[in-house]
């Protein structure tokens, strides 16, 4: 994370001997508080219990934790994924994406979405069938670390016990695309990601369904952090629903587009 980036989230990392220190001032406390109870919950979940890498809460607004290294080998990574999406097929509690993707944001006027379009996104979505479990919200690259020759995950702050798994794997592959080609995520969703591929094959969930629930959950997510992003970032969300909407309801006009 820049400074500069740090600064303006009111949150700054630092490593100290060996931990990593997080203090957050401000307006920050929300953050605080949902890295913290994330953190504490997924250690409980059976799903992350043994990957999760504890935080510990000193002095009010710090976060303390042991200090792992990068990850140089991405088997690593790419075996835990394949392991724990492979286990999703044959996890027997589904449920359809309604249920666990909050959509309440697509009634801002700043989306300038017609009520049928939100009809028919809820329609959509109430027919792909995810399998239900918790996510950790934000799997990338940079939050897995190896700690004494083990793999382990931080940064819990999006933390979701309702969620699916499927909605982690499809945010580390989109993140990856991020990164090579160093565009946004509202771009990358577009490229050519032969993991969303597979996984769609594996799920039977067409390739557009996938770009649909994976978008709306990580506006969701992000907005559930930070609610001014809708104010700062406006045209960001509503240009990638906009063009969702499209591809899932050709027949409706948008407007504004």
């Amino acid at each position: 994370m820049s400074l500069r980036s740090s600064l303006r989230r009111k949150v700054l990392v630092f490593p100290f001997l060996g931990f990593y220190v997080k203090f957050f001032w401000g307006k920050s406390s929300s953050k605080y508080i949902l890295e913290l109870n994330g953190n504490r919950k997924a250690l409980a979940d059976e799903s992350w219990s043994e990957i999760a890498l504890s935080v510990k809460s000193v002095f009010g607004m710090l976060l303390v934790s042991r200090k792992g290294t990068s990850v140089s080998d991405g088997a690593l990574i790419s075996d835990y994924l394949r392991s724990r999406i492979s286990k999703e097929l044959e996890n027997p509690c589904k449920c359809s994406a309604i249920e666990i993707i909050d959509i309440e944001f697509l009634s801002d006027p700043c989306f300038l979405l017609l009520e049928d379009h939100i009809v028919s996104i809820k329609s959509v979505l109430s027919e792909i069938i995810l399998p239900v479990n918790s996510s950790h919200g934000d799997l990338h690259r940079d939050n897995f670390v190896v700690m004494d020759g083990e793999l382990k995950v931080i940064d819990w702050a999006m933390y979701s016990a309702r969620s699916s798994f499927l909605l982690d794997y499809l945010h580390f592959y989109c993140r990856e695309i991020c990164s090579i080609f160093k565009v946004s995520w509202v771009e990358a969703i577009w490229l050519s990601m032969p993991e969303w591929q597979k996984l769609s094959a594996e799920f039977d969930i067409p390739l557009d369904r996938l770009r649909l629930i994976y978008s709306l959950d990580r506006i969701s997510l992000e907005l559930g952090q930070d609610s001014g992003l809708l104010m700062l970032k406006p045209d960001k969300y509503r240009h990638v629903v906009g063009r969702l909407v499209g591809s899932i309801c050709p027949p409706l006009e948008i407007v504004g587009f």
